[in-house]
């Protein structure tokens, strides 16, 4: 067991120094410390005030009162208090977790953890701070990284919290709660008491109390250390390999927009598995705005369907995602971006927000000669063949047209395929359409019954401009 007399006020306060800004990056910043007014939240709030001649930055407290103890607003008033004696400016917000939980079927832990973050980074951005200070020490970190170990994980889960990750620092890791405890004591600062921390229903209780402790005790009596030191391996093996794959996700992309990521599968195969594992994972964050944090069901469910390599395979990612299996490419796309419908009216254009507009004309004149004006992207139709409102929208399942010129009907899934169009693009073409059938595939081909012949009287003009082209 650790010494609970081993560092004394001025040697802790000389390790959270060099942990705020060596490891934290922590100077001349504006810091809101998360103020529970539990222990690790008011020792935190206090080093921060006793170093900051040294960090050279501004400091206030933020507590979120989440309504679900007896005592919860006697916390914000001690909260409240504490910051007024120090003369810190202190910011609160009360959430409500219990409907949160109900509302989205989740656990009263994690949905209080959910609008505690959401409240904080509201009181970050709305006051301009730059980084917001997290109360989790060593012993969390053990706690964490046992947990993830115990439900299974992978680097990542092993390497448990960062001192820094974006605007958020931990500058209490490099210590233990032994410590943390002896120096309040020794400073004679009060804090307040949780009860639910002693709740062993909640996992992490459960670790914290039952089995960590027994670890130390028939195990390894530095288990902690030991947890601690895994992290950190973890954490640095997880850096490397993150910038490893990294540069290899730039090398494979060979296409890339805010709704698709398409990568060299023929390249892909030339990398350790490992960075191929990292590299998806990667891709999937990106492509997702890191709503999805992929797990090793979903890269093995990707790895696999590339082995099988048969074109066409979708692999569903979260429900909004999906990786595509097409001709030497791996696509990652935003699923519910790839359905369009638009009104296009004369004299106006509409446009994708991937960067094509179609534009259609005022009626026109028959004196127009379309084999001296028609291109690929520039199409002229008979306006009287045109029946009802003119849409713009993706490819359907089903859709059929008459091909200029090929005398007969053909499924324009056939036809794309024909013209060894990329499965991941066909239902990016816009298709331009009337309540009777399909005018034009952008780009691509004039269905024959809109043609312009010798006894058209009016003329549509539909042009198509893409970004790419």
């Amino acid at each position: 067991m650790r010494n609970k007399d081993t560092m004394d006020i001025s040697q802790l306060q000389k390790t959270f120094l060099s942990t705020l800004v060596q490891k934290c990056a922590a100077k001349n910043e504006r810091i809101l410390v998360a103020f529970s007014g539990g222990p690790d939240s008011v020792v935190l709030l206090h080093l921060l005030a006793a170093t900051k001649k040294h960090w050279q930055g501004e400091l206030a407290a933020a507590h979120i009162n989440h309504q679900l103890r007896a005592d919860a607003d006697a916390d914000e008033n001690f909260c409240r208090d504490m910051c007024a004696r120090e003369n810190i400016p202190f910011f609160s917000a009360s959430v409500k977790v219990e409907k949160f939980s109900s509302s989205h079927k989740l656990s009263i832990e994690t949905a209080a953890r959910e609008l505690r973050y959401q409240a904080l980074n509201r009181i970050l951005l709305e006051q301009k701070f730059t980084l917001l200070a997290l109360g989790h020490h060593a012993d969390d970190q053990a706690e964490t990284v046992l947990g993830n170990l115990v439900r299974g994980t992978g680097l990542r889960g092993l390497a448990g919290m960062p001192f820094k990750y974006k605007n958020r620092i931990r500058p209490l890791l490099a210590l233990h709660s032994d410590e943390i405890l002896t120096w309040l004591k020794k400073c004679e600062i009060p804090y307040r008491i949780d009860k639910s921390n002693v709740d062993t229903r909640f996992r992490r209780n459960d670790i914290r109390h039952n089995l960590l402790p027994r670890l130390e005790r028939e195990f390894n009596p530095q288990i902690r250390e030991s947890l601690n030191k895994l992290a950190q391996i973890s954490y640095d093996a997880e850096t490397c390999l993150v910038h490893l794959a990294k540069d290899a996700l730039q090398t494979l992309t060979i296409e890339e927009n805010e709704n698709k990521i398409v990568l060299d599968i023929e390249r892909f195969w030339h990398y350790f598995v490992i960075l191929q594992q990292y590299a998806l994972r990667l891709a999937i964050e990106k492509i997702s705005k890191n709503e999805i944090r992929p797990n090793f069901s979903d890269i093995e469910r990707i790895l696999t369907s590339l082995r099988t390599n048969k074109i066409g395979t979708q692999v569903p990612l979260h429900g909004k995602w999906e990786a595509l299996i097409d001709r030497d490419v791996l696509v990652f796309r935003e699923t519910a971006s790839l359905d369009f419908n638009f009104r296009l009216k004369k004299g106006n254009a509409v446009r994708h927000k991937s960067g094509w507009q179609i534009q259609l004309s005022e009626t026109l004149p028959a004196e127009i000669d379309p084999r001296n004006h028609a291109t690929p992207f520039i199409q002229f139709v008979d306006h009287d063949k045109i029946t009802g409102a003119i849409r713009v929208r993706n490819l359907r399942t089903g859709d059929k047209f008459y091909p200029l010129g090929l005398g007969g009907k053909k499924s324009i899934s056939d036809y794309f395929t024909d013209r060894k169009v990329a499965l991941h693009k066909r239902r990016e073409i816009p298709i331009v359409a009337c309540d009777d059938g399909i005018i034009w595939i952008a780009g691509y081909q004039l269905d024959e019954r809109y043609k312009i012949t010798g006894q058209t009287t009016a003329i549509l003009k539909i042009e198509f401009k893409d970004k790419d082209l």
